[in-house]
């Protein structure tokens, strides 16, 4: 049946008595843009009271910036250009911008004439928010859901699955065909859901938790889990699941594993190098003491030069200990070991330290720390011990220089001097100390005494790899 065209569409009066009665915003406007009729939706959307608006220009509903463009939609609706659907934003009576969309249609009179037109506004939520928008949101968020990493649960208040994304299903070791309505228990088998128990009870409580788990699901590989449970609740506000958040960290902790393997490994070695260091250095004491049994000297000059040599070695180890990383570096060596033997000497030793060696400081090896102690300890010990009777101010002092990838300690005795036919090369007039102290110079290293004018200077040059420093 051919649908007709009633008087009662002209009717303007008419109509905008029932579109009063109209729950939907619906406005009636004239043809030339004046609002003729007003519903009670409108009114409940934007504020204004039909009394109000009635007879004023429709593009006034509209922000300032979209006014325009709504003439140009109307007038293009009523020549005939069809229907109109656009966003538009919607000046309410306090004064707000309201989001909304607003479809403009033309009604024809009984003469078939275009009588006026009628805007259907749906309300938008937030100004710029838009339908086509809000469902690609939701479509980028499922797809991002099932395509992450991270396994995604929902239970409900029964622990019965609700929704699993696809990492989800991989992680309880199932294909696609689903979960929902499935027991935890009964997807995760019974060892897993031992683990995860606790903190499920949690959640429903309404607490927010995390566990971390080991399993195999269905018979699989041992898999290591980060889970975080995060209570769900319904309008009521009442707790009615929860979220459960699935992270596999098999690799991480696998990875962690070896790497406490390798340090334990390491500590292993650094243990057995240690305790390495330790009898070698402690085999050089004993070979102290028994170069202290010579004739003519007495138990206290014994029992006093083995105490200079033990203290020399427990420098070496605490300045390991102190800086850390076994690192010795050599001016505190030799002010340390300076220090013990002016304790016991009772005599007065100065120490000069370039600005080189302060500036880029010389770090020994610990490879070579305790020899290096010994070897100071005994060139200091011994220049003292000659210098016992000297008159005035004559004394010994001490100086430690670098340069380059070398360093240079010297211990110059003022009052020394050396014996007839003296020869460190051919060991010619040497004591049992320096005996001991040619012995314990490393290879890469060089020592020298010799008599001048400053009176006898010992000259020890060390070099890499007793030395482990950074070239300026």
């Amino acid at each position: 049946m051919q649908r007709t065209k009633t008087a009662a569409c002209c009717n303007v009066d008419s109509v905008a008595t029932l579109l009063a009665l109209v729950d939907d915003a619906v406005i009636m406007v004239a043809l030339d843009g004046s609002i003729a009729g007003w519903s009670q939706g409108a009114e409940d959307l934007l504020g204004y009271p039909a009394a109000e608006v009635l007879g004023q220009d429709c593009a006034g509903i509209y922000a300032e910036d979209e006014r325009g463009a709504h003439r140009e939609r109307c007038r293009g609706v009523a020549l005939g250009a069809g229907p109109a659907s656009f966003d538009v934003t919607l000046r309410t009576r306090r004064g707000a911008l309201q989001a909304g969309r607003a479809e403009v249609a033309l009604m024809h009179g009984a003469d078939g004439a275009p009588a006026n037109l009628f805007v259907h506004i749906r309300d938008g939520g937030e100004p710029g928010a838009r339908p086509d928008i809000a469902l690609s949101q939701v479509r980028d968020c499922r797809a991002l859901l099932d395509g992450g990493p991270i396994g995604i649960w929902h239970l409900d208040a029964r622990r019965r699955f609700v929704y699993a994304n696809r990492s989800g299903l991989a992680i309880a070791g199932l294909d696609h065909t689903g979960v929902n309505g499935r027991h935890v228990l009964d997807v995760l088998g019974e060892a897993l859901h031992r683990q995860l128990l606790p903190a499920l009870d949690r959640a429903l409580d309404g607490i927010e938790s995390v566990v971390e788990s080991a399993a195999a699901p269905r018979g699989g590989e041992i898999r290591h889990y980060f889970l975080h449970l995060l209570p769900r609740r319904g309008p009521n506000g009442r707790v009615d699941g929860c979220f459960v958040a699935v992270l596999d960290v098999t690799q991480a902790r696998l990875a962690q594993e070896n790497q406490l393997r390798r340090e334990q490994q390491l500590r292993a070695t650094l243990i057995r190098e240690t305790n390495h260091r330790v009898k070698n250095s402690l085999q050089g004491l004993i070979g102290l003491l028994r170069l202290q049994d010579a004739p003519g000297r007495s138990a206290a000059q014994v029992i006093e030069h083995s105490v200079a040599h033990l203290m020399a070695v427990t420098v070496a180890f605490g300045l390991a200990s102190r800086h850390g990383e076994a690192q010795i570096l050599l001016c505190d060596l030799v002010t340390d070991i300076v220090g013990n033997v002016e304790q016991i000497s009772q005599r007065r030793i100065g120490v000069q330290l370039s600005a080189a060696a302060i500036r880029e400081p010389v770090l020994l090896s610990p490879h070579y720390g305790a020899n290096i102690s010994l070897v100071i300890n005994e060139l200091v010990y011994n220049a003292v011990k000659h210098s016992m009777n000297a008159a005035g101010a004559r004394g010994v002092r001490v100086t430690v220089d670098r340069g380059g990838d070398s360093a240079v300690l010297r211990v110059i005795n003022e009052a020394g001097r050396l014996p007839a036919g003296f020869s460190l090369e051919s060991g010619a007039g040497l004591g049992t100390g320096l005996t001991l102290v040619k012995a314990l110079v490393p290879e890469s290293g060089k020592l020298s005494i010799e008599e001048g004018p400053e009176g006898v200077c010992a000259e020890l040059m060390l070099n890499p790899p007793v030395l482990s420093m950074p070239v300026p």
